[in-house]
């Protein structure tokens, strides 16, 4: 069995990794120039940081035992608690402001009430069909009576999900809820990879032998009989199965033929793509060390949050905007310039120890547009249930083809999937 995998973001690395232990005959394809996706590390002459996917959770198993397998441990960076800056008053994670605690109380108490008839499966809420149309924001706006309350659940489910709130399905948000219950707080952002993310999905493709085709643009994919035949720029071949681990936007613009049945083409047409940036300030020192800043920060300014993003000996503060503000930002020439202003009101010394600040801008990125996938309003009991399952001989993997959407971990269950199906074909 010929086996080809396309787009070697984890969830490309790890099917990879587990074809080839499984002794297929396996062949890579990746558009861009190097392994990763939208985990592209960047290295400075001390140091590097993260352009993009950077943290683990401390209950995602499979990325710590993968790390350990490739002799890597994960590293631990202790923010907890961040501080939160609001109108120029300032507090921490732990002690907010009281009518922000009591709003918190009421978000939460109706959302475990909400949740407590939920299954799991988003599509299995059948009756629950007002919970679909509703959005996040929406609900939000129904439960916080203080405007300070209301922006900090903006900031941290806008953070969280990587859009504004107002374009998130409530059904969706509600059912990924019901995989943190039990975490704790400190959970969320635990640990960082400690050679880098794009490292550790060279690692994965090293421990294959296999050398991938770069600038690998996938066009069209043809079935015929018991082939599946992969048109790209400069080349064509045929593989007796695909996984393809395309985001959602990349995949809209292959050309399928026959078609992908109706249902699978809605769900990928249909799903979100969050509008996320990243904006990297180097710095000549830590100058905030002895300030009392932690390294976490959250703000009501454009830059929505922000945290030390050092590895090695550099010097680096990454703030991440989402949403409206991120579509604004990036395309504001100024754009370094306006973030680092606004990191000088809150952390004095900023604008003193700059050294130089680059943007990546995911939406314009071609081979996702956008940072990662979120459910939109009547999504989750729309098409979502056939983002998962294979179309004939094309398997689908990737952070939307599962439940952890927006994870590394999820990427990697998704790979767990998509190989079984291919080995149990």
């Amino acid at each position: 069995m010929r086996v080809a995998v396309v787009g070697l973001g984890p969830a490309g690395c790890r099917a990879a990794m587990l074809l080839a232990r499984a002794g297929v005959d396996t062949t890579l394809f990746e558009a861009r120039d190097r392994v990763g996706g939208r985990m592209h590390t960047i290295q400075l002459d001390d140091g590097f940081y993260e352009a993009g996917a950077e943290w683990i959770d401390r209950d995602h198993h499979r990325v710590i035992d993968l790390l350990a397998e490739l002799n890597q441990q994960p590293s631990d960076h202790g923010m907890w608690p961040g501080n939160v800056w609001y109108r120029g008053s300032r507090s921490d994670e732990e002690s907010l402001w009281p009518d922000v605690q009591k709003d918190v109380a009421r978000v939460e108490e109706a959302a475990d009430y909400l949740c407590a008839d939920l299954e799991p499966d988003p599509w299995e809420n059948f009756l629950y069909p007002n919970l679909d149309q509703q959005t996040l924001g929406k609900f939000l706006d129904s439960q916080c009576l203080s405007a300070r309350g209301r922006w900090w659940m903006e900031a941290i489910y806008r953070s969280d999900e990587g859009e504004d709130t107002d374009k998130t399905g409530l059904l969706g948000w509600l059912c990924g809820r019901l995989n943190d219950l039990d975490r704790d707080k400190d959970a969320m952002s635990a640990y960082r990879f400690p050679e880098g993310a794009q490292r550790f999905c060279e690692r994965m493709i090293e421990s294959t032998g296999l050398t991938p085709h770069f600038g690998s643009v996938l066009k069209r994919v043809e079935m015929e009989g018991d082939l599946a035949i992969l048109y790209f720029e400069t080349h064509h071949d045929s593989f007796d199965r695909v996984i393809l681990t395309l985001p959602p936007p990349a995949l809209r613009r292959v050309v399928f033929d026959p078609p992908l049945y109706d249902i699978k083409e809605a769900a990928i047409g249909e799903i979100g793509m969050s509008r996320v940036i990243k904006i990297a300030l180097e710095f000549e020192s830590k100058f905030w060390v002895g300030t009392g800043w932690k390294g976490r920060g959250f703000s009501d300014k454009p830059i929505q949050q922000f945290w030390d993003s050092s590895r090695g000996d550099a010097a680096v503060i990454s703030a991440y905007i989402c949403g409206n503000e991120a579509e604004i930002l990036r395309k504001d020439p100024y754009a370094v310039e306006q973030t680092l202003g606004q990191l000088d009101t809150m952390l004095p010394g900023a604008k003193a120890s700059f050294k130089s600040g680059r943007v990546s801008d995911w939406i314009s990125e071609p081979y996702s547009c956008g940072g990662f996938p979120y459910l939109p309003p009547n999504y989750a009991l729309g098409p979502m249930s056939a983002l998962f399952g294979p179309d004939r001989r094309i398997h689908f993997a990737g952070d939307a083809t599962t439940l952890r959407m927006g994870f590394v971990e999820g990427a990697l269950e998704s790979a767990e999937r998509a190989v079984q199906e291919v080995l149990n074909a």
